[in-house]
């Protein structure tokens, strides 16, 4: 190797020899006998295109750590205004909290409202009662609706849903016809934001979308909903029966879990009349609405449909919501199993009449 780099060295006689050589290593053959002065001004172009490149990405990063900190240094002030207004004991009417005057120039910057908007939101997330209601009034006092507005109109699916979200939180029920006009949206997220929207601002008169509903209520959708009702009971005047008859498989389905969880035993026949649904999934949620429901005929209503129903999984599921009863017709019908054909039934049978014997 040593030989090799002296004879290497030997060979050069001259820088123009060195360029020649260095010439024929870069490039191809074919370019090896361009004139080096396009060699030269080939090397200083792209110089000169890096620097400019470099300076272009220090120059893009620079006035993103500039906006960032000034977005910082905005939330900020506002942030420390805002806890001035929270803690602020009086129940202040509608276009009366004060405003600074130096919040008040900032907040001519569209920036500023967009920041605003957002600390006004996360806040009011976390707060009830009389803080949470100046937030709104602010909200309504410094017109950032608009803003909320704006972002529905929009052709892009998470900004609309943003927008309804902010109506929906600072209580905007003038709101409820723009966004009771999505509730049947095809976007499934958008869709759901509305749905939730509604019930937020209008309780149990927001399920009226379920009147035109076409699409599927999730499992996890259902849930939130009734999370936002469970403080509410059905109202008398409400006709929850008319969501047992909907075409819509998945509103039968939210009916009956609503159901259960009021303990509405003024619907008890119409919930007992679900058994016979085509749709299995519906019948195994009549069976869990009627172990729900505070009512002596509930243990004979789920063992006779025990005898008519085909799906093993339903009958598995009146097994196991015989657990909640101590009628004792149950603990013979439950000694009945133990001669039943298949090995699951019988298991079933023995662990809840376990369970009662032990309860």
């Amino acid at each position: 190797m040593v030989i090799g780099y002296y004879k290497f060295a030997c060979c050069i006689t001259s820088g123009q020899e060195l360029v020649d050589i260095i010439r024929r290593t870069i490039f191809p053959s074919n370019i090896a006998a361009m004139p080096i002065k396009f060699i030269y001004f080939t090397t200083l172009l792209f110089i000169i295109t890096s620097i400019f490149l470099v300076a272009g990405i220090v120059s893009i990063t620079s006035r993103k750590r500039g906006v960032i900190r000034k977005n910082e240094l905005t939330a900020g002030k506002l942030r420390e205004w805002l806890m001035e207004v929270i803690l602020e004991n009086e129940n202040l009417p509608i276009n009366s909290i004060l405003v600074p005057v130096e919040i008040d120039r900032l907040l001519k910057k569209g920036l500023a409202r967009e920041v605003l908007l957002e600390e006004l939101c996360t806040t009011k997330k976390s707060l009830r009662g009389l803080a949470a209601t100046n937030m709104v009034k602010l909200y309504k006092q410094l017109n950032l609706d608009t803003i909320s507005r704006h972002r529905i109109a929009s052709k892009k699916w998470h900004i609309q849903a943003r927008g309804i979200q902010e109506l929906s939180m600072m209580n905007c029920q003038d709101a409820v016809e723009v966004i009771i006009g999505l509730t049947g949206h095809s976007n499934l997220m958008l869709r759901m934001e509305a749905q939730t929207a509604i019930v937020r601002l209008q309780g149990y008169n927001g399920l009226r979308f379920f009147e035109n509903l076409c699409y599927p209520l999730s499992e996890w959708h259902q849930l939130n909903l009734l999370w936002l009702l469970e403080q509410e009971p059905v109202p008398e005047e409400y006709n929850a029966v008319e969501w047992l008859k909907s075409p819509n498989t998945s509103v039968v389905q939210f009916g009956l879990k609503l159901i259960g969880k009021q303990r509405s035993t003024e619907f008890h026949d119409q919930v007992v009349s679900c058994l016979r649904h085509e749709d299995p999934i519906v019948r195994q949620q009549a069976i869990l609405c009627i172990a729900q429901l505070p009512n002596s005929e509930g243990c004979v209503v789920l063992m006779n449909h025990y005898v008519v129903e085909t799906e093993k999984n339903i009958r598995l599921s009146i097994i196991r919501e015989l657990r909640g009863t101590e009628d004792e017709q149950s603990f013979s019908f439950l000694e009945n199993l133990e001669n039943d054909d298949d090995p699951d039934i019988r298991l079933a049978g023995k662990k809840t009449r376990r369970f009662l014997l032990k309860n």
